[in-house]
């Protein structure tokens, strides 16, 4: 099973091309503005409150999932196998 892992095609990020440095440094925001989002969904009172912030929540995870494939540079095929759409 560890062994699977390190199968996984993990990309590693050079801090020294402005390109990785952007494309990173996007996908931090957008976790961070996620983990807020949550944070404030945990807290929310209000049925129009959940349902903004739920609604916040699945925008940002389809900005990180989009900003993922453009780091690893994953063709309409490829993104469609992962989203298993394309099977």
């Amino acid at each position: 099973m560890v062994s699977d892992l390190a199968k996984l095609p993990i990309r590693t990020i050079n801090f020294d091309d402005p390109t990785d440095k952007t494309r990173h440094d996007a996908i931090v925001k957008l976790v961070e503005q996620m983990l807020e989002a949550k944070e404030k969904l945990s807290n929310a009172k209000t049925e129009a409150e959940v349902n903004r912030l739920e609604m916040l929540c699945q925008s940002l995870d389809r900005q990180i999932d989009e900003a993922v494939y453009e780091l690893y540079g994953l063709t309409e095929e490829e993104i469609g196998i992962v989203e298993g759409t394309n099977q």
